[in-house]
Order: C-alpha cells, then sequence, then structure tokens
C-alpha cells in the first residue's frame, strides 16, 4: 500500500467533518455520475449480467463520451439508476412495457439527438439497441 499524502489525508478529515452522505445536495447542486459507478460492473454475482453490463458500455462508451465532450460533464450527469438502466439494455432490452423500459428509451434517445444535433456521422444507437433486442431473445 503506497503511503498516506498528509495533505490529503487532513484535508479528507476536514471535508469529512460536515459532510453527511445521506443528505440531498442543494436545488441548483448538480448530482449524479457522468460515467456509470464501478460498482455496477464489479458488484453483480452473476458473471452473465457483469459481462453484458461490460459489453453494452463498451459499445456505448462512443456515444457517452462524445455527449460529455459536446456538453460537457454537468449536463451529462446521470443518476446510478439511469446507468443502470441504459447498461442493462442488452440483458433487458426486450422488455418494451415497463418504467424503467420507457426510462431506457428516453436516455437511448437522448445519447441519438446530441449526435443528430452536432451533424456527426456516428452509428445510429438504434441499430445498437436492435442488436440488443437480438441478442436478448436469442439469450433468453
Amino acid at each position: 500500500m503506497p503511503r498516506t499524502i498528509l495533505a490529503w489525508s487532513q484535508a479528507m478529515i476536514k471535508v469529512g467533518e460536515t459532510f453527511d452522505h445521506n443528505q440531498h445536495p442543494p436545488p441548483g447542486v448538480p448530482s449524479g455520475y457522468v460515467f456509470p459507478e464501478p460498482f455496477m460492473f464489479a458488484n453483480p454475482d452473476d458473471n452473465v449480467v457483469r459481462q453484458r453490463f461490460m459489453r453494452t458500455y463498451l459499445k456505448l462508451h462512443d456515444a457517452i463520451t462524445y455527449r460529455i465532450t459536446n456538453l460537457g460533464a454537468f449536463k451529462s450527469l446521470k443518476s446510478a439508476s439511469d446507468w443502470r438502466k441504459l447498461i442493462g439494455m442488452e440483458l433487458h432490452g426486450t422488455k418494451t412495457d415497463s418504467k424503467a423500459a420507457e426510462k431506457r428509451r428516453e436516455l437511448v434517445d437522448e445519447l441519438q439527438k446530441t449526435m443528430v444535433a452536432n451533424s456527426e456521422v456516428i452509428s445510429s444507437l438504434s441499430h445498437i439497441l436492435a442488436k440488443f433486442i437480438n441478442i436478448s431473445s436469442e439469450s433468453g
């Protein structure tokens, strides 16, 4: 284990004195994640789930990075729940009658609109989504 950097350690102690992770941020302060939490890839006990999450994320990585680059980090923030819905497309792609499926469609549309609005030539996410639906039907 590397040695502790004293200045960082002291700063973390000072920040920790008033920080309450159970408290929501004040209104107007952005919150969420620019990229999915590593925990989403490392935690699932099922190796198939882990692999599908990673495969989906890697397929969407260029579009996600493009969105961050063009809109900035704050406008690209997503909740942990939204990231699970988006990277869970391969697992849940055929489910269309739920709130999660509707949110997943919104997230995909959001990525597509960013790319279309900037007139970039990036492969259509609807084409990728169609692949997920085919993969999901074959594996399920």
